[in-house]
């Protein structure tokens, strides 16, 4: 729900690519202002501080010309994620710290950690199209894309437990006529030769002479 609300998308799994609530792809103006972004989105609503920040962009520079850097880079991601006609701010800087709006701007590592811990699994499968920030070998970029190599291998170790289809819908039994009682079976009728029913007659005659004496 979360990222259907937010006025960006922005993937660093398996390639790193930013698109506006319209679909159009946007590019980030340098390997600063993407690993920026980056760090920005991995962590949103949460504040960094500007000198730490500095340290991972740009790892043994002076501080005097870290803070101007990171004050380009700002300025050039600010005017970029800004748009015509928006007034909520995806970036949020102050002399100290610098966050990113969670609401605004929604990142597919974030997303894939977050279906992890819920259980569903084959979502977070999908999430994961390949290492994170293929291309940038800054130290911290290098621990983040371990981290959740690692999480992706255990979860590829785990059983996907496939969804059983909805049952069939029952199909009406047809109805069966009861079954009709078989008529009595008719009186035979046995047509015998005419010398058996004399002889026979004749034995019923003799039977009542016998009786009668």
């Amino acid at each position: 729900a979360l990222a259907q609300q937010a006025r960006w998308q922005l993937r660093l799994l398996g390639d790193v690519v930013l698109r506006d609530a319209q679909g159009a792809t946007h590019r980030l103006p340098g390997r600063a202002a993407t690993a920026l972004l980056a760090r920005l989105a991995l962590a949103p609503e949460r504040g960094h501080a500007r000198e730490a920040l500095i340290d991972l962009l740009w790892p043994g520079v002076a501080l005097d010309v870290g803070r101007t850097r990171l004050r380009q880079v700002l300025s050039t991601l600010k005017s970029l994620l800004a748009g015509p006609g928006q007034t909520q701010a995806v970036l949020r800087a102050d002399r100290l710290s610098v966050r990113l709006e969670a609401r605004a701007l929604a990142c597919d590592v974030p997303q894939f950690e977050a279906r992890v811990r819920a259980g569903q699994l084959a979502e977070a499968a999908a999430l994961y199209r390949g290492e994170l920030l293929p291309g940038f070998y800054d130290e911290w970029i290098h621990d983040e894309r371990l981290r959740l190599a690692a999480l992706a291998d255990a979860l590829a170790a785990l059983p996907m437990v496939p969804v059983p289809p909805a049952p069939a819908p029952a199909l009406p039994l047809p109805t069966v006529a009861p079954a009709r009682a078989a008529p009595p079976p008719a009186a035979l009728t046995l047509n015998l030769p005419r010398y058996i029913t004399r002889l026979h007659g004749a034995d019923e005659a003799g039977a009542r002479l016998r009786s009668d004496a």
